[in-house]
């Protein structure tokens, strides 16, 4: 690799199609070391993927729809940057970056420029628009202008206006003393750059290299200006991280104020990552590695071809172009091998093989630009403030009043806050706190400290000694420390939303591993004193409690009343946004009504209240906001916070109350259409009520009702909040789609298509041709592909034989195509080579094991399930008909 120089370095190439030649601009990019990389005539569309390690890449293909033209930037990830979208162009594509530097106000737009061959005048205009997105530019790219000014030998008409235009507005046009396009018949210069208010020195280059009919040209800012962070990772040496903590801790602070706390856990903090920091060994990120023989072909087709520009004589060109095949076949050939031995080292003791898997089935979605109340937001501190405002507003109780109700939680809570604790915590051991992190999941992203859970792991007992004398201070003062409450988003894209809308992002909490393990030690002590006293139809956060097994609830007592000549009308609601918008004080007002201890439950105010977050887009970090209302998601305590928050929903004698999390469905069984409506509208009332009462709002127009009857006659609709729930045909309740008559044909359907996207895009290691051995193919089947259809099958799996045997042939194909077994040999041979069931005798096994372990439930609402006899022919479309 050539060493950087001191400032900027840009290249520019027209690639004439990038996607065949990016291996050729990986080597390169290794060889030769720039900054920022602009292609141009990449001929790419949006779902086409060029990666460069270490290089962010922002393609803008051609605004025609088709895979002609385009221009794209790679950018070192390390350099500091924007990408911003286009204006309003008429001729000129274009990819537009902006450089920035942190501590200045300073910046510089660098645009990847391609101006079509006999582009009329207007072209002028579009330059005049890129020029004025940013007073300090650069355009770089094949503008298809010749002028004797940059050594053309004659003009064009481009050519002539783009001078006069740089000559009145005093733009440098910096061009390469060397011809950029060799043809058979002329020379020329066509790739330069256009620089405005840039007074840095400079100089530019054409460089004989990449296989396009344009040379790439490197231009080279002497500017120290621009922030360029060396790109390295740490790689742990975990003995000496225990080695350098025992020596560090040799204290035993005094901690008996709120204050010490603070300060013990930031002296906590700091100490584990200062002790990883300097023992950690940093290592570079690996760059791209060309094979030898490889890059000697590259160097002999470049002297070939500067043969040929030299003498123009045809022969020298026939030279040149067979060794510039044999070069384009030599990468072929390289990235099939580099492939298959991918594929065929893939295994799981390693993990590699789901590193592949993920490679495909994963997205890597970047943020667009948002529309803010005021602004576009293009950079990414832009981005992350936006995000952090409308999660604000998002993390703020419902404005919804109940005036009586408010007034009595205000002051129960505030007498309980100013009463002092007439209980006290249970310490915990040094043992607790080791199974506490045992239990953490080893590649979890770290909160704001930056202390990854592999680092608890591989703590000294010195250490875990001092976490427990810190631990039991929080459990003796009922003080949660502020810097735990602290929590980083990142913001996830919800699908089929408007990505440009700030509001359409989902916020994954990112917490600190410390306050994990506290969380842990608090739940076990909250846990023993709640779990009798909550309700029995909440399926959600319960051990052992699973969506399947809700489901399974609803559909037999729908089927029961079938078999009694009855029919039952469901209403599945809508939460809207339930756990963010979760009321904090009445939260703390339940937890008081539940007699938790007042120490434990004062604790839990101190957790509860007070808590900050931050956006994170790409690596940079909103402002600190605050969270008034909602419980953490990710954190260890939140799924039981939230339990006991909807613990009193309203119930009635003569409906079903159905909750998994914040899925919540309504039923009623009755002989009479008019009687169910009334049962569930009663309900709906109460249910009102209680909504207002404790701030929770429903989106109505979301929530959905099914009758299920094999009548055609429905009754009227239910309403809620004066708002009419339409009856359905069908709804999706813990992902399964329920229709009114209970046939699953909507649900199996939806099975085929979600199983053959993910089959599609599996397809590059599933094939026949995958070098990727049948092991690691079935065991890819048994883990991705098979469970997509298996899910809830004691559900469903009575479903009629010819909805079945669609789902069978999903089967029979995938193993054929795994086992590449020619047409003529049976299924039933496959299977048994393969040592794989059908699937209706894998649905009976599944079907066992989920009825066994129905049947050991003490749950009161799962053993009040109607039993019948399966073997009997009226029961033939009932769950446990599976079983026979």
């Amino acid at each position: 690799m050539i060493q950087h120089e001191p400032g900027l370095r840009i290249c520019s190439w027209n690639a004439n199609g990038l996607k065949n030649k990016i291996n050729e601009l990986r080597d390169f990019a290794t060889r030769i070391n720039p900054d920022i990389i602009a292609v141009q005539e990449t001929k790419l569309r949006f779902t086409d993927r060029t990666p460069i390690a270490n290089y962010t890449f922002y393609s803008t293909p051609s605004r025609t729809g088709r895979d002609i033209r385009g221009t794209g930037i790679f950018i070192k990830n390390n350099i500091h940057h924007t990408h911003y979208p286009n204006p309003s162009l008429r001729q000129i594509e274009s990819t537009i970056v902006t450089i920035q530097q942190p501590t200045s106000q300073e910046s510089i737009n660098v645009i990847s420029i391609y101006l079509p061959n006999g582009s009329d005048s207007s072209f002028i205009y579009d330059i005049e628009a890129l020029i004025q997105t940013n007073c300090r530019t650069i355009l770089i790219g094949d503008f298809n202008a010749k002028h004797r000014t940059w050594n053309c030998v004659k003009a064009n008409p481009s050519g002539m206006r783009l001078n006069s235009y740089a000559s009145k507005l005093k733009l440098k046009i910096i061009a390469p003393d060397h011809p950029t396009r060799i043809g058979n018949n002329s020379s020329n210069i066509i790739d330069f750059a256009i620089a405005r208010n840039i007074d840095y020195h400079y100089s530019i280059k054409t460089i004989t290299d990449l296989t396009s009919d344009h040379l790439p040209i490197l231009l080279h800012l002497n500017t120290n200006k621009i922030n360029i962070e060396e790109n390295y990772r740490l790689i742990p040496h975990w003995n000496k991280f225990r080695d350098h903590l025992i020596t560090q801790t040799n204290y035993h602070p005094k901690i008996n104020t709120k204050p010490k706390i603070e300060k013990e856990t930031s002296r906590l903090t700091e100490d584990i990552i200062n002790a990883f920091n300097l023992t950690a060994k940093m290592k570079k990120n690996d760059s791209y590695e060309t094979p030898p023989e490889i890059r000697a072909q590259t160097t002999h087709t470049n002297r070939l071809r500067k043969t040929w520009q030299r003498t123009k004589w045809p022969l020298d060109k026939k030279a040149y172009n067979r060794e510039k095949e044999k070069l384009s076949k030599m990468w072929k050939e390289h990235n099939n091998n580099s492939w298959q031995k991918k594929i065929t080292n893939a295994n799981t003791e390693d993990k590699t093989i789901w590193s592949l898997i993920k490679s495909y089935t994963g997205e890597n979605y970047k943020i667009p630009p948002l529309r803010g109340n005021y602004k576009i937001a293009y950079s990414n501190q832009e981005k992350a403030e936006e995000i952090a405002l409308s999660l604000q507003d998002q993390f703020k109780p419902n404005k919804i009043r109940d005036m009586k109700n408010d007034k009595i939680v205000r002051k129960t809570v505030k007498q309980f806050l100013t009463s002092p604790p007439n209980s006290t915590i249970e310490p915990c051991t040094p043992d607790e706190v080791r199974e506490a992190i045992k239990a953490l999941k080893k590649r979890k992203s770290p909160g704001e400290d930056r202390i990854t859970n592999e680092m608890l792991k591989n703590l000294p007992r010195k250490t875990l000694y001092r976490i427990t004398h810190l631990t039991n201070a929080i459990l003796r003062l009922q003080y949660f420390p502020n810097s735990w409450k602290n929590s980083i988003i990142i913001p996830i894209h919800k699908t089929g939303k408007d990505p440009f809308n700030p509001t359409n992002y989902r916020p994954i909490s990112l917490l600190s591993s410390l306050s994990k393990v506290v969380e842990k030690i608090i739940l076990n002590r909250l846990k023993p004193k709640v779990e009798n006293q909550l309700i029995p139809y909440q399926f959600g956060f319960r051990k052992n409690h699973s969506t399947v097994a809700q489901l399974h609830r609803m559909t037999e007592i729908i089927k029961q009343g079938w078999s009694e000549s009855k029919d039952t009308g469901a209403v599945f609601l809508d939460v809207a946004k339930a756990f963010d918008k979760v009321w904090t004080k009445g939260l703390i007002y339940k937890l008081i009504q539940l007699k938790i201890p007042d120490a434990l439950t004062k604790l839990l105010i101190s957790y509860l209240t007070d808590r900050k977050f931050k956006v994170r887009v790409g690596k940079s970090l909103s402002t600190y906001k605050n969270i008034k209302a909602g419980i953490a998601q990710g954190s260890i305590l939140a799924p039981l916070c939230y339990n006991i928050f909807i613990n009193d929903i309203p119930r009635t004698p003569r409906t079903q109350l159905y909750l998994f999390a914040d899925d919540t469905a309504i039923l009623s069984t009755a002989r009479n259409s008019t009687t169910i409506l009334n049962d569930i509208q009663r309900h709906l009332n109460q249910l009102e009520e209680w909504l207002i009462k404790w701030k929770i709002k429903v989106n109505v127009e979301k929530s959905q009702a099914v009758f299920f009857s094999r009548k055609r006659n429905k009754p009227s609709a239910p309403t809620l909040n004066n708002q009419i729930i339409q009856w359905q045909n069908q709804s999706k309740y813990l992902g399964i789609i329920l229709d009114q008559r209970l046939t699953f044909r909507p649900h199996i359907d939806h099975i085929k298509n979600n199983y053959r996207a993910a089959k599609a895009r599996l397809y590059p290691i599933l094939n026949k041709d995958s070098k990727m051995s049948t092991k690691n193919k079935l065991l890819i089947y048994k883990s991705i592909l098979r469970p997509l259809i298996s899910y809830a099958v004691p559900i469903w799996g009575i479903a009629a034989n010819a909805h079945i045997s669609k789902l069978e042939s999903l089967q029979n194909v995938t193993l054929r195509q795994i086992s590449k077994m020619p047409w003529f040999v049976r299924n039933k041979n496959i299977r048994q080579d393969l040592k794989i069931l059908t699937l209706l005798d894998f649905f009976k096994k599944l079907a066992t094991s989920f009825f066994n372990r129905i049947d050991n439930m003490d749950n009161i609402v799962i053993r009040s399930i109607p039993r019948y006899d399966p073997f009997h022919p009226v029961n033939k479309r009932r769950a446990r008909r599976l079983l026979t």
